[in-house]
């Protein structure tokens, strides 16, 4: 069963690194008091028996005293791992459309971050008629848990989410809902897809010099067709460096998809170009971007694009993926795989 968005092994890293670094900074600002306290005395002598002594330097520990140090601390530690990962989980939780309607009989997985050497335990159960559903009887520090159903979308860190029982939370990782307040995930309703024309993600490769590459959205052919793809690089190529793409649809156009969810192409607002660039002294430079575009071609049809720039100066590159309708006016580019037609 997969669980994306909640890693067993990544839980576990993280809560052995909070342990530590709840424990060790302890250790390390009242070690000399530790230490010495741990350190065998010599039997005093009558006359210090009542004379308070120096603390013990803490490099003047034996080897042994000094393992014995250590070994106390990492049974602390592995302590408070096995009690974190055999902590009692009860979760509640419940199951709403994009609309906020509860959806009922929704397939519930989950996984347990409960195991130290292996991976954790999983488990799976359905939603009642309201949406609700009850994870009891289970054990672990974290709960991973994400939901499914037939003829919806799972929603990133809607669908899926991880919360923390016996560790502390994180940006990641939620407080465990209560029982008047269950968690909340959400799926999308799916609408009704149209036949169409898919081009799985393919590299096409593209000049840094502003020279013009052609691609058919219909056939995937390089070297023809409605889109036009033109690059430029220049600077430092060992650190930073300005790159530019410019897509262009010659009698039609191309407006940026903002939303995941959204399938249904604009009806206007598309503009003949667009541009995709990073300057070397942007903070924020990256060396490569993610766009996601409708576009109208000239014949009347709709194209759904997403497109990845690769600017290189030994490989420059676009990776690109596409839904077309073959039907002139035809806006829905909501992809069903049972319903791809061939390419022309």
């Amino acid at each position: 069963m997969s669980h994306r968005n909640f890693s067993i092994t990544g839980a576990l890293l993280l809560l052995v690194a909070f342990l530590l670094l709840w424990f060790w900074p302890d250790f390390i600002r009242s070690g000399w008091t530790k230490v010495s306290a741990l350190k065998t005395q010599p039997a005093p002598s009558p006359v210090s028996v009542s004379t308070p002594q120096p603390e013990q330097s803490f490099s003047s520990l034996t080897p042994r005293t000094l393992e014995q140090v250590k070994l106390e601390k990492l049974k602390q530690v592995t302590n408070k791992v096995i009690a974190a990962l055999n902590t009692p989980i009860t979760f509640y939780g419940k199951v709403v459309d994009e609309s906020g309607k509860e959806i009922s009989n929704v397939r519930v997985g989950y996984a347990l971050l409960d195991n130290f050497n292996s991976s954790g335990s999983t488990g799976h159960l359905s939603a009642n008629e309201t949406g609700h559903f009850e994870i009891s009887g289970v054990k672990g520090a974290v709960i991973g848990v994400n939901v499914s159903k037939e003829g919806y979308y799972q929603i990133p860190v809607l669908s899926h989410q991880s919360f923390a029982y016996g560790i502390e939370p994180d940006g990641t990782i939620k407080l465990p809902p209560v029982k008047g307040s269950p968690a909340v995930f959400v799926l999308q309703r799916k609408g009704l897809a149209e036949p169409l024309i898919y081009l799985s993600s393919r590299q096409v490769e593209v000049p840094a010099t502003s020279k013009s590459t052609l691609i058919d959205l219909a056939t995937g052919r390089v070297g023809q067709g409605e889109l036009e793809i033109r690059s430029q690089l220049s600077g430092d190529f060992q650190h930073r460096y300005d790159w530019r793409f410019v897509l262009s649809v010659k009698g039609g156009g191309l407006i940026e998809r903002l939303d995941d969810f959204q399938f249904e192409a604009p009806q206007d607002g598309y503009e003949s170009s667009a541009e995709v660039s990073m300057s070397a002294s942007d903070p924020a430079w990256k060396s490569s971007v993610t766009k996601s575009y409708f576009a109208h071609l000239p014949n009347g049809n709709y194209v759904r694009l997403q497109i990845q720039f690769y600017p290189r100066d030994y490989r420059n590159m676009v990776v690109l993926e596409s839904y077309l309708n073959p039907k002139p006016g035809n806006r829905n580019l909501e992809y069903d795989p049972q319903k791809t037609l061939p390419n022309r």
